[in-house]
């Protein structure tokens, strides 16, 4: 379909495991990635985005695809997100915080994962954390730390 809502980037976000970088590739070339900018996001399809893009992004960074991650990292800093998204905000906040870690900026990036993590405590978003938590852990069993250090 040329135009996606949010259940094609849900079943994307949910068949992730089945694509490689090439096909991730292909599809950021395409139109449809266009729909990441429109400013016409309602609060759950904003939302729909921040998820794929942040899973994405956690995946190529896993595979050591750095370059791709960052032109995902540039789609997502592009997602218009409401202001009362705190959960958005939180994802977010986080991927930043791993992409610094990744750039080998780990004093700037462990601080900015730590207070993302404390504001899902302090906002109740249990599962948020839980889910970042699993993030953190798949990019730091995979030895992210200072993998692409410049």
């Amino acid at each position: 379909t040329p135009s996606w809502s949010k259940y094609e980037y849900q079943l994307f976000d949910e068949a992730l495991f089945m694509f490689t970088e090439d096909d991730i590739k292909r599809l950021l070339n395409s139109d449809r990635w266009e729909n990441f900018y429109n400013k016409e996001n309602d609060f759950i399809l904003a939302r729909t985005k921040v998820q794929l893009l942040a899973h994405v992004i956690v995946l190529l960074i896993k595979d050591d695809h750095f370059s791709t991650a960052d032109t995902c990292l540039m789609l997502l800093n592009q997602v218009e997100i409401a202001a009362t998204d705190i959960w958005s905000k939180c994802y977010k906040s986080f991927i930043v915080g791993v992409n610094m870690v990744k750039d080998g900026d780990l004093k700037q990036g462990a601080k900015i994962i730590s207070e993302t993590l404390t504001s899902c405590e302090e906002f109740k978003l249990f599962q948020l954390n839980k889910e970042l938590m699993y993030n953190l852990k798949i990019c730091l069993d995979e030895g992210l730390v200072g993998a692409n250090s410049n």
